[in-house]
């Protein structure tokens, strides 16, 4: 399908950049710095895109958001007894390392070392090492190191409470 991919501009007026093609329903969200456009190219950062639901009747959209910075959620629940969601928030493309580490500095088990996309990422923890031994009670240290396109680097460590 088509749609016509417009900015917003000052007093709600808005002005058509172009129209594109996407299969399916779509809507996307972008925002756009400049007044008016007077130039060869535009950098526009895309905030938000959303698909129609599969309910006709309805015009709602289902929207999934960009964030736009890097953010290690707490994890939930924590203490925690079988299991932890962690969830992050990822501006962009990049790489990412998560792993979790007894209050001695030792690794027990890597859960991210890779490529990751931009949007919300969530991992969980079963409290398991990487080979499948459950861990005892105590502290835990989660380290989550995030390389992003651009060359941001962050680097975040939360604690963790492993009850049983």
């Amino acid at each position: 399908s088509e749609f016509v991919l417009d900015q917003k501009a000052v007093h709600s007026q808005w002005i058509e950049l172009g129209v594109f093609s996407f299969s399916g329903d779509f809507v996307v969200e972008i925002n756009a710095v400049a007044a008016p456009i007077v130039a060869d190219a535009v950098k526009l950062e895309i905030i938000g895109i959303a698909k129609r639901n599969d309910d006709p009747s309805q015009e709602k959209f289902d929207v999934k958001t960009v964030p736009v910075t890097f953010q290690l959620l707490n994890p939930y629940p924590n203490p925690f007894n079988m299991e932890t969601k962690i969830k992050l928030e990822i501006p962009e493309n990049g790489m990412l390392f998560a792993a979790i580490y007894n209050i001695r500095g030792q690794k027990l088990i890597t859960l991210n070392d890779g490529q990751v996309m931009a949007g919300e990422k969530l991992m969980m923890w079963n409290g398991r090492d990487e080979y499948g031994i459950e861990a005892n009670s105590g502290i835990y240290l989660l380290k989550v190191v995030y390389l992003g396109e651009n060359n941001q680097k962050i680097s975040q460590t939360k604690r963790l409470i492993l009850m049983k």
